[in-house]
């Protein structure tokens, strides 16, 4: 029996070296600690969103 497909995720990975990535060097360099938890709120975020997508227009 095949897996069920889904659009949302249980997890995401969180490498142990995330820090030293592009995005979280710049994010963290210019906001510090809030950066760094923008970053994974935001991954969090679109994990379980339905397509990993989020509609920002106001």
């Amino acid at each position: 029996m095949a897996r069920t497909k889904k659009d949302r995720a249980d997890y995401f990975p969180h490498d142990a070296n995330a820090s030293s990535g592009d995005t979280l060097t710049v994010l963290q360099g210019r906001y510090g600690n809030d950066g760094y938890a923008f970053w994974f709120k935001l991954l969090e975020k679109l994990t379980v969103t339905e397509g990993h997508c989020l509609d920002l227009r106001n």
